[in-house]
């Protein structure tokens, strides 16, 4: 773990898997800072590519031939190899190079701990992890907004490509704050199976929830608790950490933590801060903020989702506990329009509906997206699902396919195969298929992103309707088809 390298020798990083939403950030931050940085990954369309183009980062296919060009005339200890767990992972043909060079080869899990305590740049930092099952990428995306908003000018490193208004999802500030979107997924599938989580001690850590997920690396949901809580007690002394009370899975941690660490709690109920008199209309969500049973303030929240504003509510409890007015508090928080893939408004049909691409890949997720939609637009629901892994897709089936009460007209896309799946994963598309449609009335089984755009052209259309593509594997692609 953290090999020791000469951070100040260090000229060029070369990122193995460049396009993933954890890694871009990382090689953002790198190349802002003054790293010669390049990556390779494979030839096909990424939401990431859009960024990489804009800051002029070379990337290459997995040849040995191009990661040794871009190293030629480089001594192996001026050189640094961040490596994905996905592409073979240390398997790689370009990362087996590397250390056969005697390049040091960090995976992004212990990368982005590097980065977060400010080793690379040669300065101290205060660490914010944003970590837990669902809503890590939002809430670290709507800290990062508010901290730019507020001037703090912080670094960060966020699971998506772009957020609103702030621009990319990775960024070197000069500020004190490096906020972290942390994964609880394996650094290395095979060969390093620590918790990505596990190699962090920041400062301050945010837990929305825990739930059971990735059931190729924990056995069950105590094995997910197990290691949110060896994460938090690994924290900084005296850290701050900020809890949903609404999460009795969290609760649950709370004897266990380290008696040095402030432990503060937000949500609907035994919290230091809780939400009152949600008022959902069409286009922004209104609602109270009380502190220590006290009013605190009004706000409004303009993406959909009475989740969002709990996950809003994380970020304004964060704002207050470091010492901002509620003024500038309100203005930072309020001024977040949401992050790359979503709940995210790509365009509009030539036929009139909207069209929403999100990455919800849990069924919890997906259920609490779809409400959101449903609420924030009152229109009729025509959603394209991906499922992501045989794995999550086998042990998750029926909860799949109870998470699409609020849809009209399912059309679901071929599972979205992972390198970590194995043949014992594997289900038919007819068992697939069958599991939705004792659930939801038009079920539609696409055969391709194409068979699903033009099935959806097909239908009979409505002046009252959203088109929304969900997951996490090339389902938003459909969508990018059907807009104008």
């Amino acid at each position: 773990m953290n090999q020791k390298i000469d951070w100040k020798i260090i000229k060029k990083i070369f990122f193995v898997g460049i396009k993933g939403v954890g890694m871009m950030p990382l090689s953002i931050i790198a190349k802002e800072y003054g790293f010669e940085v390049a990556g390779s990954d494979l030839n096909e369309e990424f939401i990431t590519d859009e960024v990489l183009i804009a800051n002029k980062i070379k990337v290459f296919d997995f040849k040995i031939e191009n990661i040794e060009e871009f190293f030629k005339n480089d001594s192996s200890d001026s050189c640094l190899v961040i490596t994905t767990g996905a592409h073979s992972g240390y398997d790689n043909p370009q990362v087996k190079w590397a250390k056969g060079k005697g390049i040091v080869v960090y995976n992004q899990g212990e990368a982005l701990s590097v980065f977060m305590n400010g080793a690379p740049f040669g300065r101290e930092l205060k660490g914010i992890t944003v970590t837990g099952s669902h809503g890590k990428t939002t809430v670290s995306a709507m800290i990062s907004s508010a901290f730019v908003s507020l001037g703090l000018d912080p670094s960060y490193a966020v699971g998506t490509s772009q957020i609103s208004p702030i621009g990319y999802s990775g960024h070197y500030g000069i500020g004190e704050y490096f906020i972290a979107e942390g994964d609880e997924y394996v650094g290395e599938p095979v060969y390093d199976r620590t918790p990505k989580i596990l190699y962090q001690k920041p400062n301050i850590v945010i837990i929305n929830n825990i739930d059971f997920d990735h059931p190729d690396v924990y056995k069950d949901l105590n094995d997910v608790k197990d290691t949110i809580l060896k994460f938090i007690n690994n924290m900084k002394d005296n850290g701050l950490v900020l809890l949903n009370s609404d999460d009795l899975n969290l609760k649950d941690l709370e004897s266990s933590i380290r008696d040095d660490l402030e432990v503060v709690f937000y949500g609907s109920n035994n919290s230091d801060y809780s939400i009152s008199d949600i008022n959902s209309i069409i286009g922004s969500i209104k609602f109270t903020v009380v502190k220590n049973n006290i009013f605190f303030g009004n706000f409004e929240s303009f993406i959909p989702g009475k989740h969002n504003v709990y996950n809003m509510l994380a970020a304004i409890t964060l704002l207050d506990k470091i010492g901002f007015d509620l003024d500038k508090i309100k203005k930072a928080t309020e001024s977040y329009r949401g992050c790359k893939r979503r709940m995210e408004k790509i365009g509009v049909t030539k036929k009139g509906q909207v069209v929403i691409d999100d990455y919800g890949h849990h069924p919890f997720e997906i259920k609490s997206t779809l409400k959101a939609l449903k609420d924030f637009y009152g229109k009729r629901i025509v959603c394209v699902f991906q499922s992501h892994t045989y794995s999550r897709t086998k042990e998750f089936l029926n909860e799949f396919a109870n998470s699409f009460g609020e849809v009209d007209e399912l059309i679901l896309l071929p599972i979205f195969k992972s390198q970590r799946d194995t043949e014992s994963d594997i289900i038919s598309s007819n068992e697939f298929a069958d599991a939705f449609r004792k659930k939801v009335e038009n079920v539609y089984m696409a055969k391709s992103i194409e068979d699903a755009s033009s099935y959806i052209e097909g239908l009979q259309n409505y002046d009252n309707e959203v088109v929304v593509t969900i997951g996490a594997g090339e389902v938003y692609k459909v969508g990018y088809k059907l807009i104008i």
